[in-house]
């Protein structure tokens, strides 16, 4: 009788064994299927193909490019996300912040994304694109004059063009500076 009982008691620590060597090679096979699913997930994220790249911060903003290229360049920038920043199959001209514009912050041409941040680089309110029809307003030198309400004293600058006296004016906690075009330094 006890040869029997130990000749069972050896099989149930043989079975207990090998349970307990399936549950932990269950474990690893459940832990390795949850990576590979996490993975796929993110690598989801994938982009390819030729197409816009829309990243603000980088040198290549608003050019039609590989998405090797992009995702080589994303990756020098913290905050670059490649699927975010990459229009794919896109022609730039096609991507509303890529047109190219005259940007009334300096009169230069940007794309249309880069003139808004170039605005709000400059501490003022966002770069906006100048029509033909305004373009003296906007970029011409002027004379640029407002009332500091600290000293009583008035401001008047020459030289500056309409965003640059509007920006001085807003740091000066004065909402309408006067900006004249095509009057002479004395007459400032």
């Amino acid at each position: 009788m006890s040869l029997i009982l130990g000749s069972f008691i050896n099989v149930k620590n043989f079975i207990y064994t090998q349970s307990m060597k399936r549950q932990k090679r269950g474990f690893l096979v459940e832990v390795v299927l949850f990576l590979l699913v996490l993975s796929a997930l993110v690598s989801g994220q994938t982009i390819s193909g030729r197409g816009c790249y829309t990243f603000l911060e980088s040198n290549l903003y608003c050019q039609q490019l590989e998405a090797g290229e992009v995702q080589a360049d994303c990756r020098s920038f913290p905050n670059c996300d490649a699927s975010q920043e990459f229009v794919p199959g896109s022609d730039c001209s096609d991507v509303p912040e890529c047109e190219m514009i005259t940007c009334n912050v300096d009169c230069q041409e940007y794309p249309f994304g880069k003139c808004q941040q170039l605005g709000l680089d400059q501490g003022g309110p966002a770069g906006q694109p100048v029509s033909d029809a305004e373009y003296n307003l906007w970029c011409s030198e002027g004379c640029c004059t407002f009332p500091l309400s600290i000293t009583g004293n008035t401001f008047c600058q020459f030289r500056l063009n309409n965003y640059a006296c509007a920006l001085r004016a807003q740091q000066s906690g004065v909402q309408n500076p006067t900006f004249v075009t095509g009057v002479s330094v004395e007459q400032c």
